[in-house]
């Protein structure tokens, strides 16, 4: 999995077009949601459209992700200077949010919010959703258990506080660890 601060995984919705449409409106939505000054074509934009029944005129909806090209290369190196050759390559929030799906996640109500953190010793994976396919928000922190519990607690606030005010959170169910 890639995490970055600067990796960005959000869903989209489109109304109803041809797919060479929507693939100009991921475009531009991946532009839009850029951060820290990196332009399109140094990043790496991948996309899914979530189940839908196109036949029944509700348009589009995914999940888009964006990587920098340079943090991709660094991790590719990584897993392979190691000796694997890597097969997949998922962004780490929205690979939690999968094996979470496959663990517990079917056994939930679709309704309820769930806010999953992956915690190692120097990041911290935020990621929030309603069912199997409703990706709220999904933040990289560059805090971890190497950091202070005040720094830590500060920075999940901060992530759930504009997840309220841009993502339109308004509570949470449940919440689990890893």
């Amino acid at each position: 999995g890639v995490a970055s601060p600067e990796v960005v995984a959000q869903s989209f919705q489109f109304p109803s077009m041809a797919y060479k449409e929507l693939v100009s409106a991921v475009r531009l939505e991946a532009e839009h949601a850029i951060l820290n000054g990196h332009t399109l074509d140094k990043m790496v934009l991948d996309w899914r459209l979530l189940d839908q029944d196109p036949a029944a005129g509700e348009g589009f909806r995914g999940i888009l992700a964006l990587v920098p090209q340079e943090t991709l290369s660094v991790h590719l190196k990584t897993v392979q200077d190691a000796g694997l050759d890597p097969m997949i390559v998922d962004v780490k929030s929205l690979a939690l949010w999968n094996a979470y799906w496959m663990l517990l996640g079917k056994k939930e109500p679709l309704s309820e919010t769930i806010l999953l953190i992956h915690l190692d010793a120097h990041m911290t994976h935020f990621i929030v959703v309603r069912g199997r396919e409703t990706l709220i928000f999904a933040r990289d922190v560059r805090v971890g258990t190497a950091d202070s519990r005040d720094v830590w607690f500060s920075e999940l606030n901060d992530s759930l506080l504009y997840a309220q005010s841009k993502k339109g959170l308004r509570s949470v169910d449940k919440v689990y660890m890893t």
